[in-house]
C-alpha cells in the first residue's frame, strides 16, 4: 500500500511541511527506536489531518499495543481493516494483537482473512497455527 507522495502533513510546532510518506517514514523510525511519544505525535497529527489514512491507523494501532493499550490497538486495527479490507497486513497485525491478548478465535478469523489476501505469508500461517494450538 503506497501513501500519496503529494499529500503534505503540516507539523505545527515548527510549521515544517513534509509529505505523507516522509511523515510516516519518520514516525516508523521513531517507533523502531522506541521513541513512542514522538511516533505517536506524528501518527496522531496525520490522522487529525487525514482521518482515513490507513497506514497511520495501522501503525498507531501497533504502537498502542506496544504501549500496553491493546484494546485501543484493536479498535484502530479493526478500523484499518474497514479502511483497507484487502490489505493483508492490517489483518495480520490485528491477528497478532489478538493472539497476544489471548483472543484466539478472533485472532484465527483475522489471520485466515490475511491468508486469503496473501496466501504466501509465512507469518500468517505461523500465527494461525499458534492461534489454533491455543484455542
Amino acid at each position: 500500500m503506497q501513501a500519496s507522495e503529494n499529500t503534505e502533513v503540516k507539523r505545527r510546532p515548527t510549521e515544517v511541511r513534509m509529505s505523507l510518506v516522509e511523515a510516516l517514514d519518520k514516525a516508523q523510525l521513531f517507533q523502531r527506536t522506541e521513541d513512542l511519544v514522538a511516533a505517536e505525535s506524528i501518527y496522531s497529527e496525520i490522522l487529525e489531518q487525514i482521518p482515513e489514512e490507513p497506514n497511520a491507523t495501522i501503525f498507531l494501532g501497533i504502537l498502542r499495543h506496544q504501549q500496553g493499550r491493546s484494546e485501543e490497538a484493536i479498535v484502530l486495527l479493526r478500523r484499518a481493516t474497514e479502511l483497507v479490507p484487502d490489505e493483508a497486513g492490517a489483518w495480520l497485525n490485528l491477528g497478532n494483537v489478538l493472539i497476544e491478548i489471548e483472543r484466539f478465535d478472533q485472532a484465527a478469523h483475522a489471520l485466515r482473512r490475511s491468508l486469503e489476501l496473501k496466501p504466501e505469508s509465512a507469518a500468517g500461517f505461523n500465527n494461525l497455527g499458534i492461534a489454533h494450538l491455543r484455542c
